[in-house]
């Protein structure tokens, strides 16, 4: 049991005054008081007399009016006291704090396709994304790194790019840039698979996403040669 909710089991089971802050107390005592600092308010909203039962309604106000999404003011029996809604500012309470801005992250793979069109696939064994199966490439902090690094290990991959995805992964912007690659020596424990086995497989989405653009670059050279 969460320390939070064995603080409301003690005051709604037990009469003890308790100030459990759970996401409901804290969204309604935020709002209430329009404050980013709801723990410095809390003690105001729950009785000392009746501690169970003042846990239970904000709990209770919180889950079916104080709503995160779509809050129901009108029917709020605290309307009249709520700073925020006086202010304007429902939405922007409770304050969240500001997430970091995302890492860039820049990878360039060689995209090997066999005769039959299957796509060599190899798994991540270390580092960031461990695990993952991918396309074999170089990454680099910048795309200039990864460019240079990828150069050196596949150096008759094609000069022009297919194309590049992009996709948010574990606080990273990750930027991939494809260029086909007629001959990459596979490895232990590699993959050729179709795109259609890769789309019904549990690869990671940001594989299908180049494989998918690989796929649409192919058609749109066969309609250019048509």
């Amino acid at each position: 049991m969460g320390e939070y909710m064995a603080q409301a089991v003690a005051a709604i089971a037990f009469g003890r005054r308790t100030l459990p802050m759970e996401a409901n107390v804290r969204r309604v005592v935020s709002r209430l008081f329009a404050t980013a600092e709801p723990e410095a308010r809390v003690a105001e909203v729950f009785s000392a007399s009746r501690p169970g039962d003042s846990v239970a309604a904000i709990f209770d106000l919180g889950q079916t009016i104080c709503r995160p999404r779509h809050p129901d003011c009108a029917r709020c029996p605290v309307s009249s006291r709520c700073a925020a809604l006086r202010l304007g500012s429902v939405g922007d309470f409770p304050v969240r704090p500001k997430r970091p801005a995302a890492r860039p992250f820049f990878r360039c793979v060689a995209a090997a396709v066999s005769p039959e069109g299957r796509v060599l696939l190899r798994r991540r064994r270390s580092g960031f994304l461990s695990g993952m199966w991918e396309l074999p490439g170089e990454e680099g902090e910048s795309l200039a790194a990864a460019r240079a690094r990828f150069r050196r290990r596949f150096p008759g991959a094609a000069s022009r790019s297919e194309g590049t995805v992009e996709q948010p992964i574990a606080g990273r912007r990750v930027r991939v840039e494809i260029y086909r690659a007629r001959a990459v020596a596979p490895e232990p424990g590699d993959r050729w698979m179709s795109a259609p086995q890769i789309e019904r497989s549990a690869t990671p989405s940001l594989t299908k996403k180049i494989v998918r653009k690989l796929s649409r670059a192919a058609d749109d050279r066969r309609t250019i040669e048509k």
